[in-house]
């Protein structure tokens, strides 16, 4: 897996990397360009595994395609320069896009390292009972084809699943954008989507029209315990089921269905997320979770962390921007979960069964990128990689909660007077 982002400016960013990793957590200041680093990571992981790599494909493999259609045959070669090059080229304006304004301005590179790789295709027909059947074959396998306009989304789906492959090590994604604040959306109908201009929140909506028209346990059968954990989530966390009904969602509990709209606030905000998770094996998506945190009592919180772990356990990615002490504290404790698993297995089953967690709730660093966002004197922001082995670093909210503490020890202080 090798995916750098070398941001020279980005908002207030400056001259900051960020390696990629299955779980990357994103904390710091607000205003200090957390959701632009993740939407930079969303924006390859949507490039590489969906339909926003066709224009690729097209842009560069196009005379070839229609040489194909000829009844010749081809090879096509994947360079990871021209790969690299249209990946920096459409950034930019993917990133105007999705923060809905022009003023943004970025000056970076994104390096997705992967050695060359080749298709080689025939195309032709083939006499079976009579009747003439176009094949297309790539490196050797078959594809039957009924008409010449899927011969180009066949093609983009082989080096999609090779990119994928090559580039971030797992299978082909589903992607999720999940911004702050879309509980007012999510019963949006796709025909007004399409009139909804506000780039993050028009993004989000496609994609979760996308995870709504899927059949429920999409690709790989569910682990037992990813069932248990969304079925625990569902009925001790929210108390109740969110189920969809012509394409809107709804909320049950206590013998009573309501529309999703009229929920509490952490209902609606968890819907998206919990319909994703009951749907797709988690190998098979990639969640972009603004604030996970937001409109959360501190027990969810903590539960969504701990869900959030099994789900990367068993191949999700995450890119997280947080400001949740308790979240991350959460985090902190499964990372060292895992370091006592490696040192005393006794102790670590004894916690685990006292606290309802199990070996995939422990968290492997191997696989986590934490990075603290922190602005210097003149408004400019760098990113710091944090050292986790121990778990990650909470200086940035200590802080505050130690000059709360100290003014409520003052305060009691002089009523005791």
């Amino acid at each position: 897996m090798s995916l750098v982002f070398e941001i020279n400016k980005l908002g207030p960013i400056r001259n900051s990397v960020i390696k990629f990793k299955p779980l990357l957590l994103f904390s710091g200041q607000s205003n200090a360009g957390k959701s632009y680093v993740a939407f930079l990571i969303y924006y390859v992981i949507k490039h590489i595994s969906e339909m926003e790599l066709m224009p690729y494909v097209k842009e560069n493999y196009n005379s070839e395609i229609d040489i194909l259609k000829s009844k010749k045959s081809i090879t096509i070669i994947i360079e990871p320069s021209v790969f690299n090059k249209w990946l920096n080229n459409n950034v930019s304006s993917y990133l105007k896009y999705l923060l809905n304004s022009e003023n943004i301005n970025y000056d970076g590179k994104i390096i997705a390292k992967f050695d060359k790789f080749e298709l080689k295709l025939s195309y032709y027909e083939e006499e079976a009972s009579a009747k003439k059947t176009n094949i297309l074959t790539i490196n050797n396998t078959q594809f039957y084809i009924q008409s010449e306009e899927s011969i180009s989304l066949i093609i983009y789906e082989i080096i999609s699943e090779e990119l994928t492959k090559r580039i971030l090590n797992t299978n082909s994604k589903q992607t999720l954008l999940l911004p702050p604040s879309k509980s007012a959306l999510i019963n949006f109908s796709p025909i007004v989507e399409d009139h909804v201009g506000l780039g993050m929140y028009k993004e989000f909506l496609k994609d979760f029209s996308i995870i709504k028209e899927a059949n429920r346990r999409m690709g790989k059968r569910f682990p037992p315990i990813i069932r248990k954990h969304i079925n625990s989530f569902f009925n001790s966390i929210l108390g109740g089921k969110i189920s969809e009904i012509s394409k809107d969602l709804y909320y049950s509990f206590n013998n009573t269905k309501i529309p999703i709209s009229a929920a509490a606030s952490s209902i609606k905000e968890l819907a998206p997320f919990l319909i994703a998770i009951s749907k797709y094996h988690p190998s098979l998506l990639s969640i972009l979770y603004e604030e996970p945190e937001s409109h959360l009592h501190p027990h969810m919180q903590i539960e969504l962390a701990k869900l959030i772990s099994i789900l990367h356990n068993y191949g999700c990615f995450f890119q997280i921007t947080t400001h949740s002490d308790l979240f991350l504290s959460q985090i902190n404790n499964l990372i060292r979960l895992n370091n006592l698993k490696k040192i005393d297995k006794k102790a670590f089953d004894k916690f685990c069964n006292e606290n309802n967690l199990s070996t995939k709730h422990a968290l492997p660093i191997n696989n986590i990128g934490a990075y603290l966002f922190t602005k210097d004197q003149n408004g400019n922001t760098n990113i710091t990689l944090q050292d986790i082995k121990d778990g990650i670093s909470l200086d940035s909210f200590d802080n505050a909660i130690e000059n709360l503490y100290s003014q409520t020890n003052y305060l009691d202080s002089l009523f005791e007077k």
